[in-house]
């Protein structure tokens, strides 16, 4: 009896094309050397098929404990038959051995109120925080319906080899000369670093653990400019 193996072929085609972009990423950075444990939770942040190419791109974030690592991303970009183009990382090792209490001791609205404070910026009235489609982020009204809303995420922030628990605080100034991105230590307040979405980037202690190269697109002129603040087109 003559056989063909071309459907097991299709079969297996088709099975490597429907497999999540979470799994592949995992397997191609184990096979480059990660920790399984280090890959344990990836958030994917972004997620879309360029019509022109059918390449999909797929953004992800590492995570400990449920809550997002700042500054983290895994990018891979897959054809149709699910065949990985490119993948780049910046990732932070050895979690099994970092912080085990995602808990903070300040609130977001404290978190807020001491950035703000530093700024010199009084909030007027009471801050009613409201959760945001982005995991573990608060945002809080704006007495300007057309202002940018302030935000307080909880992230880690990866500090001389450790990871430290803060409040990434987002706020504008009212003149709009700063457009403030403050992490903030989330037991005791104290500021960590800061970057500026108007201006350079300032600090107070500065520290970049992250390995890997900025994702880049895996397609000439695939590239998508989002307005700040969004970081992604699901915060949008």
């Amino acid at each position: 009896m003559r056989w063909s193996a071309l459907p097991l072929l299709l079969i297996a085609a088709q099975a490597l094309a429907q497999r999540a972009p979470v799994d592949l990423a995992k397997e191609r950075l184990a096979y480059l050397g990660m920790d399984k444990a280090d890959l344990g939770q990836l958030r994917i942040t972004d997620d879309y098929t360029d019509p022109r190419t059918g390449i999909r791109h797929t953004w992800m974030r590492q995570q400990h404990l449920g809550v997002d690592i700042f500054n983290s991303e895994v990018a891979i970009h897959t054809r149709p038959t699910g065949e990985v183009v490119h993948l780049t990382h910046r990732l932070v090792k050895n979690l099994e051995g970092k912080s085990r209490i995602a808990s903070p001791a300040l609130s977001p609205e404290t978190a807020l109120r001491i950035v703000l404070g530093v700024a010199g910026v009084t909030a007027s009235g009471s801050l009613v925080p409201r959760r945001s489609l982005v995991p573990n982020r608060w945002e809080f009204s704006s007495s300007d319906p057309d202002a940018a809303k302030p935000f307080a995420e909880l992230v880690w922030l990866a500090v001389d080899g450790h990871l430290r628990l803060a409040w990434n605080v987002n706020h504008l100034l009212p003149d709009g000369s700063h457009w403030w991105n403050v992490r903030i230590d989330a037991m005791n307040g104290k500021e960590l670093e800061r970057n500026d979405w108007v201006a350079s980037c300032g600090h107070v202690e500065h520290d970049h653990p992250m390995e890997g190269p900025m994702p880049m697109p895996a397609a000439p002129n695939d590239l998508r400019v989002l307005p700040l603040p969004v970081e992604s087109p699901k915060d949008r």
